[in-house]
């Protein structure tokens, strides 16, 4: 008899948070004040999301667990929008700030 998928979510959903914390806690050590690399960070934060979120639903999809399959895909697609919507922002801040942003000083 096939174990239930709840403490696989629970601790996939525990991994997601601690590695959020720890991107968050690597930030602190290097303030910028530049809107341009603060929205790079989102893109890329919200792209890798994305990744997280497909992969989750992947599983979910593989161990039968419809409930799971759905959360996920809901997330990924907002994931999805948040990637869209920042990136949008970045091209703007970078159309009206050029020379501004230099793609070599991202992480």
């Amino acid at each position: 008899m096939r174990k239930p998928a709840v403490p696989r979510c629970l601790v996939a959903a525990f991994l997601c948070g601690l590695l959020a914390l720890v991107s968050l806690s690597g930030c602190s050590a290097k303030i910028t004040h530049d809107p341009g690399l603060t929205l790079a960070e989102k893109v890329k934060s919200s792209q890798n999301a994305y990744l997280r979120y497909a992969q989750a639903e992947e599983d979910a999809r593989r161990e039968g667990n419809l409930e799971a399959q759905e959360r996920y895909r809901q997330a990924k697609e907002g994931a999805l929008a948040d990637a869209k919507r920042y990136d949008q922002e970045l091209a703007q801040y970078m159309s009206s700030h050029p020379g501004r942003l230099r793609t070599d000083a991202l992480p």
